[in-house]
């Protein structure tokens, strides 16, 4: 299980690299910006923008137990972005 401040250390890096967030059951979050996520001390709530391009302003959002984190990586940037 992630701590928050495993959380946290992704969000604060600068420069910001995306990544994504990767729960137990096959869900995904790609976090493109890092005022999309709110780190409580059991549980982040994700917000979901409508498009990448809309960032860092949300349509809905997402909440996810920290037990449920099993890992966080690095979104793949295509050769076009």
């Amino acid at each position: 299980m992630l701590r928050p401040d495993d959380i946290l250390l992704h969000l604060r890096k600068r420069p910001f690299e995306p990544f994504r967030i990767y729960l137990s059951d096959g869900t995904t979050y790609d976090v493109r910006h890092p005022d999309l996520v709110m780190v409580g001390e059991r549980y982040i709530i994700v917000g979901l923008p409508r498009t990448p391009e809309s960032a860092p302003i949300i349509d809905r959002f997402e909440t996810a137990a920290l037990i449920h984190i099993v890992r966080i990586g690095p979104i793949a940037l295509s050769a076009s972005a």
